[in-house]
């Protein structure tokens, strides 16, 4: 009658039909959340992580240290990639179109007068 579970974070329990089932992540609240340690942060000090879309949000990540991608990358990580990725994508476009206003230059403008 009543009383919780006492496992902690990616512990199994038994299911209904006797198989194992993972455990939901305690999720902690955004005003307190620190950033922590995740399947997905192996490579967070060599920069080959893909930051979580879900940690830094209210609602928090469910997955907990299970989660493949990275929870140690702060808050702006992610946009900060998303915004270096068009960057990049936005100069190769440009690169493989032979010009963009970049490529044209002042004097290219002037001749076309």
């Amino acid at each position: 009658a009543g009383g919780g579970s006492h496992m902690g974070i990616g512990q199994m329990s038994a299911s209904e039909d006797g198989g194992p089932r993972a455990q939901a992540a305690v999720v902690m609240p955004l005003e307190i959340r620190k950033p922590e340690w995740s399947l997905g942060s192996a490579g967070h000090s060599f920069d080959q992580c893909r930051p979580c879309a879900w940690f830094w949000r209210p609602q928090g990540c469910d997955n907990g240290f299970e989660c493949r991608h990275c929870h140690m990358c702060g808050g702006e990580e992610l946009k900060a990639r998303r915004r270096s990725k068009k960057s990049v994508s936005r100069r190769r476009h440009r690169g493989t179109w032979g010009g963009g206003r970049a490529a044209r230059g002042a004097g290219a403008r002037r001749a076309a007068r």
